[in-house]
């Protein structure tokens, strides 16, 4: 019924515990397939130790996580793929749940709810219900472990591969599905992402973040389904964008580029202000100087 998806590089601390924990679901028609995204530490050693059929793993030259998941697809046998990070972990229900809904419903893409963890407590929960499309442009909602996609639908939409993009790629896709297909969120809370200082979305670079930002714009600008759904939206995706490049400005103490992607997030969508990552810009703009 699922395939699971977890791309890895240099997670050998952190991916048994991923692993382990599709493992113990207490539904038991799975296969996990790891992607080793030419990791240089012991993670083939740390996953040799896992005696379990359901588990496969693959090594392949370093590519990025566009890349490792798209591979990772092309190997599934699955009805439906999980796509999981290696620093994440699933509840024992998660794919029990999962399977619950699909039985009702057989959504093409689906989100079940997800908890944010940082230093071993829930810093929220992200549990909408209903259609989701329209609540993604303002953000990345979503994370891998949180949304099922029809293994089909997966094979026709992969992720960009270009690395400048690493850190956006997957909102990208979802804002392409969104453009296709309904994405409907069930609010029962399955998986956890875990917020640490490995974590790539952690660390804070304003000019990298400008950069994918600018590369993921022009990818939404050439997508023909993006433009015919969501032209007249697109702006509020833009202003979304532009506002992650202020806040990681922000963080730099670089004020003036803040100060410049802020108000260019504004002009996109002028109902950003009230939206908390705003909120956030300001704290820093305000504290910091």
């Amino acid at each position: 019924m699922f395939s699971i998806i977890i791309p890895t590089y240099n997670r050998a601390d952190l991916i048994l515990k991923t692993v382990e924990s599709y493992l113990q679901q207490n539904y038991l028609k799975f296969e996990v397939i790891v992607v080793d995204d030419g990791s240089t530490d012991n993670t083939r050693e740390v996953l040799s130790a896992i005696k379990d059929d359901r588990v496969a793993y693959y090594y392949k030259e370093n590519s990025e996580r566009g890349a490792a998941r798209n591979y990772g697809a092309s190997l599934a046998k699955g009805a439906y793929i999980n796509f999981c990070d290696s620093d994440d972990y699933v509840y024992k229900h998660h794919l029990s749940v999962a399977y619950k809904y699909i039985e009702k419903q057989s959504p093409d893409v689906f989100h079940l709810g997800h908890h944010i963890i940082n230093k071993d407590k829930i810093e929220r929960a992200e549990n909408r219900t209903g259609i989701l499309n329209e609540f993604n442009l303002k953000r990345n909602y979503f994370i891998l472990n949180s949304i099922f996609i029809k293994r089909e639908i997966a094979l026709e939409n992969k992720f960009v591969e270009d690395r400048k993009l690493a850190g956006s790629e997957d909102w990208l896709l979802w804002l392409i599905l969104s453009a296709q297909y309904d994405i409907i969120g069930f609010g029962e809370i399955t998986s956890a992402l875990v917020q640490h200082e490995g974590r790539s979305m952690v660390q804070v670079e304003g000019a990298k973040t400008l950069a994918r930002i600018t590369l993921l714009n022009k990818y939404l600008e050439e997508n023909v389904s993006m433009q015919t759904k969501y032209e007249k939206a697109i702006p509020v995706v833009f202003g979304s964008g532009n506002l992650l490049v202020a806040l990681d400005f922000a963080l730099e103490k670089n004020k003036i580029s803040s100060l410049k992607y802020l108000f260019k997030s504004i002009s996109y969508d002028p109902a950003i202000i009230f939206t908390r990552r705003f909120l956030a810009v300001l704290k820093h703009l305000i504290l910091r100087w």
